[in-house]
């Protein structure tokens, strides 16, 4: 068993020993509720690598206690083909639990937090923590069982939606909430086949209560440390700065370095300290203090004092409360402005990221994205785009296709709006640029099928589908349609037959220089433009760039010494006119 040292614990030893404890565990019960609410009271930590409070260290050791008698990281190999199974579920006002059992065995559970802003009902939340344990029971592909559940109201809804019995009534604000999730169940239930049947039990006879309670102990340690964090902010505005001039002299006359420095201003010698040595001309003594001489906008010249080391980070933690808990560039653009010490920007970032409780609980940390990612042609953006019928009553339907990365654009026409032809095109892209990783495509019936599943399977390409009616995961590519469809139509003006003109539109649209690269999706993808017309009289302009230039030499002189490896000169060694020790002409490049 892992163990956990009280005098050394940070919020990453904390995850990675709750990792070792339940992750690679089918069934964890109390332990799983527990590894997850104390990696949640050490976040309310603002680094990493800090130590967490004492109040989490003495969780830690609780969990450390009980497991010496009470392990319960267990699991079952074998199931039998014909076990009766059980679904048991629960919530609370902190997390949802599901217990699956086959026969008297319990083969795995799951509890999953909820939000801490999560104020919703708790009979909106058991329905939820069915939904979740359904999802879980379909893992085991279950086709017959027995849900328990101790919220009455929630047995009541299923009862009636499975069985058919009567028609759910509920009012209020959740009432549409409560039929789409209701109906999520019953789709669920008929798309696989499942039979339930829906039993109430007491909650001291449900099994999954103990995924959802966590000791009181450990709710009034999460209320701790939040009131730690929220008492400064809202007291930042009127908090008073508690550095007098007379507390700075002081500590400028503890420092030896800041007392040679006077001096040596005093004396008129040249400064030795190397942190000061790029201000010394400004550098002055003010009263019998070290101090800077500045300007400040518009143009008022002022004397700010030097801060010693000492002083430094209570210096910068005052600033950063008497302006609210501003940015960290907020916070340096005031703080220079009252005082100067060294490497100071440097320092008021380390304190904004790693000490500052309310800023680091507040920063909003964006996923890092994956290295793939951040290459042509890896996510691709497919769509299609309906021309309706012209008036030659010819049905015209396009296939839009976009790369995330490079902003580059494949449309290609369709026979008909339909998989197969979605298919043929999407098979004609591939042998071109070859199969992308992922496809991010909407929920229409030509992507979803079995058809385009097949595609994609022998592809290796991974789907990312859409929420109905919520289309933000494909944005660029409808976007670019409305942009398509506003090129054909100034088009139909000069031509009459816009399809002839669609390489033309696609070309201009690809040497473009697109508004989020700053380049062109030609340049992005291509790594190369071509001459323009307006260039291509000037010499010099619109050429290969001079990096494309020199990976093409060393492409040159892979492919030559390919080609003359050591099986080719073997292999017409006897058609060879030279003799080792001949006189040669060598050929050289001119420069």
């Amino acid at each position: 068993m892992p163990t956990c040292q009280p005098d050394a614990v940070t919020r990453r030893e904390i995850f990675k020993w709750c990792g070792k404890l339940t992750s690679h565990y089918p069934v964890g019960s109390w332990l799983r509720l527990a590894c997850s609410y104390l990696k949640r009271l050490s976040s309310l930590q603002p680094g990493w690598d800090d130590p967490v409070s004492h109040e989490v260290v003495a969780c830690c050791a609780e969990v450390i206690h009980r497991l010496q008698t009470d392990d319960p990281a267990q699991g079952v190999w074998s199931v039998p083909e014909d076990a009766q199974w059980s679904l048991w579920c629960d919530a609370s006002d902190i997390a949802h639990g599901a217990v699956i059992q086959a026969d008297s065995m319990i083969v795995e559970d799951g509890c999953w937090l909820r939000q801490k802003d999560d104020r919703r009902h708790i009979n909106i939340a058991e329905r939820d923590a069915v939904i979740k344990g359904l999802h879980l029971a379909m893992q085991w592909q279950v086709k017959e069982l027995t849900l328990f559940t101790d919220s009455k109201t929630v047995a009541a809804w299923l009862q009636s939606v499975l069985g058919k019995v009567s028609c759910v009534r509920v009012s209020g604000l959740q009432q549409v909430l409560v039929q789409r999730r209701l109906q999520i169940i019953t789709d669920l239930v008929a798309v696989t086949g499942l039979t339930v049947k829906v039993q109430w039990i007491s909650s001291q006879q449900n099994k999954a209560d103990q995924l959802t309670r966590v000791p009181s102990s450990w709710i009034r340690c999460g209320k701790t440390l939040l009131s730690r964090i929220a008492p400064s902010v809202t007291a930042a505005v009127v908090t008073v700065s508690p550095f007098s001039l007379d507390r700075v002299c002081a500590a400028q006359n503890a420092d030896p370095k800041i007392v040679a420095t006077r001096q040596q201003v005093i004396d008129g010698d040249p400064v030795t300290d190397p942190a000061l040595v790029k201000v010394k001309s400004q550098l002055v003594v003010h009263d019998g203090m070290l101090c800077r001489s500045v300007k400040l906008p518009p143009n008022d010249a002022v004397v700010i004092p030097v801060i010693p080391s000492s002083l430094e980070p209570d210096v910068v933690r005052a600033a950063h409360v008497n302006c609210g808990h501003a940015s960290w560039e907020g916070t340096w653009r005031f703080l220079r402005s009252k005082c100067y010490f060294p490497n100071m920007a440097a320092n008021v970032s380390s304190f904004f990221v790693r000490h500052c409780l309310p800023c680091a609980a507040a920063f909003r940390r964006m996923p890092v994205a994956l290295w793939w990612l951040m290459a042509q042609w890896s996510v691709v953006v497919i769509d299609t785009l309906e021309l309706g019928v012209d008036q030659s009553g010819e049905y015209h339907c396009v296939l839009v296709c976009m790369d995330t990365f490079t902003k580059w654009v494949e449309v290609v026409l369709l026979c008909q709006h339909d998989a197969a032809s979605v298919a043929e095109a999407f098979v004609g892209l591939c042998t071109r640029w070859g199969p992308p990783r992922v496809v991010r495509c909407d929920n229409g019936t030509e992507f979803i099928n079995a058809v385009m599943s097949s595609l994609f399977d022998t592809f290796g390409v991974t789907v990312l589908n859409g929420a109905v009616r919520h289309p933000l995961l494909q944005g660029s590519v409808e976007r670019f349609n409305r942009t398509l469809l506003t090129l054909i139509r100034k088009v139909l003006d000069e031509a009459d037959d816009w399809r002839s003109e669609l390489d033309v539109l696609l070309y201009f649209d690809r040497i473009h220089p697109h508004s989020v690269l700053k380049i062109s999706p030609m340049r992005a993808m291509l790594g190369w433009e071509p001459s323009g017309v307006l260039l291509s009289a000037t010499p010099g302009l619109g050429r290969t760039p001079s990096d494309l230039e020199r990976q093409a030499a060393r492409i040159r002189d892979f492919v030559e010494a390919e080609l003359s490896s050591k099986d080719f000169v073997e292999s017409e060694a006897d058609n060879c006119l030279f003799a080792v020790g001949d006189a040669v002409l060598l050929r050289r490049e001119v420069e």
